[in-house]
C-alpha cells in the first residue's frame, strides 16, 4: 500500500477502537438473536446483505479517515501520539534510554562496532 510505519500504526489503532466499539455494540443489539442463532443453525448464508455492505462502508470510512486525517480521526490519533510520547519520555527518564519497543531507533550489531 505504500504506507509508512506511522500510517500503519494509526490504521492499527483506529481499527482496534472500531473493533472494540463494534463488538460491544453488536453484542448489545443482537444478544437474543445470537442465542437463537446458536439454537437453530439451519439458516442459509448470504454474503451481500445490507448489514455486510454497511460494515464494509464503515471500514472504508475508517481507512480513508485515518490515512487522510479527517477530523474525528485526527484528534484521536493526536491523542494516541501524545500518550505514546509521554510514555516514551517516562521510560527514557527512568532508564536513561529509549524503550525497547522502538526497534527502529536501536543500532544493529554492525553499527555498534
Amino acid at each position: 500500500m505504500g504506507l509508512d510505519k506511522t500510517q500503519y500504526s494509526h490504521l492499527h489503532v483506529s481499527f482496534m477502537v472500531l473493533f472494540l466499539v463494534g463488538m460491544i455494540f453488536h453484542l448489545y443489539l443482537n444478544w437474543s438473536l445470537l442465542l437463537c442463532y446458536f439454537k437453530n443453525r439451519t439458516r442459509r448464508f448470504s454474503l451481500l446483505t445490507k448489514e455486510f455492505i454497511l460494515a464494509l462502508a464503515i471500514n472504508v470510512i475508517f481507512i480513508i479517515g485515518t490515512l487522510y486525517y479527517w477530523t474525528p480521526f485526527e484528534q484521536f490519533l493526536d491523542f494516541q501520539d501524545d500518550v505514546k510520547a509521554g510514555w516514551e519520555k517516562k521510560v527514557a527518564k527512568e532508564n536513561g534510554k529509549s524503550p525497547a519497543g522502538l526497534f527502529e531507533m536501536q543500532k544493529t550489531p554492525k553499527e555498534k562496532k
